[in-house]
């Protein structure tokens, strides 16, 4: 199993922890949860910014945002030590075999997706898991002084927008307003909402291929992906195709890493980034778009909405 797919399998377990499976699925899976999290905890040992990563995901469990980022800091030790990998695959697939057809965790009460559609075509996926809706993160307990541009950019929604650009600096909001409008927005999006942190601002932005498949995976998280992006791409659509899912992809780099994952007319998008580009085929409602001299790199307030042909 890859490192990306085996740290999506193992970070629930790890984030959650021993004593809140073992409630829900017996003592002896929890010790074996107890194990994997000891085996992470001794890897991450001595990396501060690993160990933190850890801490907070313990602390909010149910934050994907969290998650999300403990299965980047556990794919890169994956792979950087095939002992390591090799004992928490072993581990991993102990617990999905002790779990047989059950859920990870007890998910009475809580909204789960289904029914299932084929996503796959000709390419063998395994049988979906049910799986939780995934949620974004809430926005700051202090987050005030945005109440018209949210208003506006929530009027757009009502307009038929699809597609919300926030543009601008670092440090002044973009994703906090993108979380606010998340929430005031999931009542219209019943499936999901799924972050993909773009990492457009480090040295190696995420690749649209790597993206796709995070999104893939939230659903199918046992799911053996194809290596070719073109193949990818047509099960990302697919997925898509019949579910409602609010995209937010963070810190986006280009029009280049975006346009591949601009999902069907069912979903939306809303895309941060502190470089300006327009993705082809959108037409805009109104000036100041984020476009090549379109619009001014000051706040998210000068972002606009955009509605796609046939919405």
């Amino acid at each position: 199993m890859d490192p990306l797919t085996l740290a999506a399998i193992a970070a629930p377990f790890v984030a959650k922890g021993a004593e809140a499976f073992s409630k829900s699925a017996g003592e002896k899976l929890g010790a074996k949860v107890g194990e994997l999290c000891q085996a992470v905890i001794d890897k991450f040992r001595g990396d501060s910014d690993a160990e933190e990563t850890l801490a907070l995901a313990q602390k909010r469990p149910d934050s994907k945002g969290r998650q999300n980022a403990l299965e980047e800091v556990l794919a890169e030790k994956l792979e950087d030590d095939p002992d390591f990998a090799s004992k928490v695959q072993r581990l991993v697939d102990e617990l999905q075999k002790g779990c047989g057809s059950r859920t990870a965790f007890d998910q009475r009460g809580q909204k789960v997706i289904g029914p299932q559609i084929n996503v796959a075509g000709d390419v063998n996926l395994p049988p979906p898991p049910q799986v939780l809706v995934p949620h974004l993160p809430a926005p700051p307990r202090d987050f005030t002084g945005r109440d018209e541009e949210l208003k506006d950019l929530l009027a757009d929604f009502d307009r038929g927008a699809t597609i919300t650009g926030l543009l601008g600096m670092g440090g002044i909001g973009k994703t906090a307003l993108a979380y606010a409008m998340a929430e005031k927005l999931a009542g219209c999006y019943p499936d999901g909402q799924v972050l993909v942190e773009l990492r457009g601002t480090s040295p190696e932005p995420m690749t649209p291929a790597d993206a796709m498949a995070k999104v893939v995976r939230i659903y199918y998280p046992v799911a053996k992906l194809p290596e070719s992006e073109a193949e990818l791409a047509r099960i990302y659509h697919s997925l898509l195709h019949d579910l409602r899912v609010l995209l937010l992809l963070d810190n986006a780099a280009s029009r280049e890493q975006v346009e591949p994952l601009l999902p069907p007319l069912s979903c939306a998008v809303i895309v941060t980034s502190r470089n300006r580009f327009f993705p082809a085929g959108i037409e805009a409602n109104g000036p100041g778009c984020p476009a090549p001299g379109g619009c001014q790199e000051a706040a998210p307030r000068n972002s606009r909405s955009h509605r796609r042909p046939g919405r």
